[in-house]
């Protein structure tokens, strides 16, 4: 199940789940006025936004459907020039929905670490040697869009 909520600017704010079937009904909605649905997954982290609906006149329905985003993997793999492991390097990551660096983990003895729960769109990781000296690298993406891979270099 999962909460979802409307607000808006004199309209009730109001929370519920979903049912099974990831159905919610909202009821005295006012009509005439401009509101935002918004449905969020388990953890309450990751939400999506539909914003701008309005009920044209009392009593009537809408539907709004909501889609979450896509979680993805990111693979990171530390390597220097030689093409030997950073073991233990420190990896930071940002997506879409945190615009700050949150720390992800360690990477193993094979220079890598996997991030999971990556939001779609954009993201970037920063890679850090145990001397905090910042590994150069870049990322990629699939043909998909959804899958990531980070590969820091040095």
């Amino acid at each position: 199940m999962r909460m979802s909520q409307i607000f808006g600017s004199n309209v009730p704010s109001v929370a519920q789940y979903t049912d099974s079937n990831g159905v919610y009904t909202f009821t005295q909605i006012p009509a005439g006025r401009t509101f935002t649905v918004r449905a969020y997954d388990s953890s309450f982290r990751v939400y999506r936004a539909v914003t701008d609906n309005i009920l044209a006149a009392d009593g009537d329905m809408l539907t709004v459907d909501i889609t979450l985003p896509v979680q993805a993997t990111v693979r990171v793999t530390a390597h220097r020039a030689d093409n030997t492991p950073v073991t233990n390097a420190y990896v930071y990551y940002r997506d879409t929905f945190y615009n700050y660096f949150r720390f992800a983990g360690y990477t193993n003895a094979n220079g890598m670490l996997s991030i999971g729960g990556v939001q779609e769109g954009d993201f970037a990781v920063e890679v850090f040697d145990r001397n905090n000296v910042r590994l150069p690298g870049k990322h990629h993406r699939d043909d998909h869009g959804q899958r990531r891979t980070g590969r820091p270099s040095t």
